[in-house]
């Protein structure tokens, strides 16, 4: 508590009348909230994450913040340069697949290792069903991803119609 955090919005600067007096002061006008970033630094947050060649933790999908699950592994995303696809996992399975880039544009191909939307992949009764539900969540955001955003070391990806998805944060391994 009372310790700095950076934060990401998009907004505006304007200038708008003070509390007290007469003039303008400059004032901070958030559009849309992005995320809070405790672990973030100024010096880091001003180098941005590279896209591919990173792993990355699932922050928020779908507006919704991820928690984490007790015995479950943590939910990310790794991006490995094109040729090399992509991995994910909600916390229970591992799913892998292609993904393609194209300037601000990007698609993921539906993982290699899973069946049709009824077959559900074997050992998915190990999985418990609040995993079960993140995986279908994070499939169907794979899925409807379409332009991606970096500021900083965070990632966003975004539908065509430019709704945020998912909300993710660059992690680098020792």
């Amino acid at each position: 508590p009372g310790a700095p955090v950076m934060a990401s919005f998009d907004g505006e600067l304007t200038r708008s009348p003070p509390m007290e007096g007469k003039g303008t002061v400059p004032t901070v006008v958030v559009r849309r909230f992005v995320g809070l970033w405790p672990s973030q630094t100024c010096e880091r947050a001003m180098s941005h994450a590279s896209l591919s060649n990173q792993y990355w933790k699932i922050l928020s999908l779908k507006g919704e913040t991820v928690a984490p699950v007790e015995g479950a592994g943590e939910m990310h995303l790794v991006l490995r340069g094109e040729g090399g696809g992509y991995t994910a996992s909600a916390g229970c399975e591992r799913l892998s697949g292609g993904y393609r880039v194209d300037g601000l544009r990007i698609t993921f191909d539906p993982p290699a290792d899973l069946g049709p939307a009824d077959d559900p992949p074997a050992n998915a009764a190990s999985c418990p069903a609040a995993l079960q539900e993140r995986q279908r969540i994070l499939l169907d955001t794979l899925a409807a991803a379409s332009r991606w955003s970096i500021q900083g070391q965070g990632l966003e990806l975004f539908s065509a119609s430019g709704q945020p998805l998912a909300v993710l944060e660059s992690v680098y391994l020792h």
